[in-house]
């Protein structure tokens, strides 16, 4: 009983007072720009002087590919490419290809694994991804080659992206993007 009174005794303080910051900041946004919403968004860079990854970890996802990337230097480029795309600068972002071959290839039939299954053996590579935090983007690249004795061939990105820049879906709209075009699809410039 005395969780739902505070809860709406909180909802009750707070409330007005976010209503009417969110409010200003809306009319202020208008005027400085017209009222055009376009504008709004060309001047919105939540990239510039932000701070946040020197205190927390980046938002992290581990990929995992049946295939290798092949031309390196071309998935560098298109990288850097879209990281420039974002508004960013081209050092703000790292592909870091690690010698670390993951310990299994991928199996379509162990879909759920631990974090650690293919390759940090014993470590948290969200954690991890804190050494990474000079950098706004960073994709680690971990390969396991096909040999004459096993044709397949493993891929895992661990991406280390702008999660309190940027939402998840613009996260996972840039991978998506810098994948679409390694494998030759026209730039989609409206992610």
């Amino acid at each position: 009983l005395l969780l739902p009174l505070l809860t709406v005794y909180y909802i009750a303080t707070t409330y007005p007072g976010l209503l009417w910051e969110s409010l200003a900041q809306i009319r202020a946004d208008l005027v400085t720009y017209r009222g055009r919403p376009s504008e709004i968004q060309r001047a919105n860079r939540p990239h510039v002087n932000y701070k946040a990854y020197d205190k927390a970890a980046h938002y992290s996802a581990q990929l995992v590919f049946q295939s290798v990337f092949q031309d390196r230097p071309r998935f560098e480029a298109l990288f850097h490419e879209l990281v420039l795309e974002a508004g960013l600068e081209a050092a703000d972002g790292l592909v870091d290809w690690r010698a670390e071959e993951p310990a299994v290839h991928f199996d379509e039939g162990c879909p759920h694994v631990a974090g650690d299954h293919y390759v940090g053996k014993g470590s948290n590579f969200k954690v991890d991804g804190r050494q990474y935090k000079a950098y706004k983007l960073a994709l680690v690249m971990f390969e396991k080659r096909a040999t004459d004795e096993d044709g397949r061939e493993t891929t895992v990105m661990q991406a280390h992206l702008p999660g309190q820049a940027w939402d998840g879906t613009s996260c996972f709209n840039f991978v998506k993007e810098l994948l679409a075009r390694y494998h030759g699809d026209a730039p989609n410039r409206r992610v």
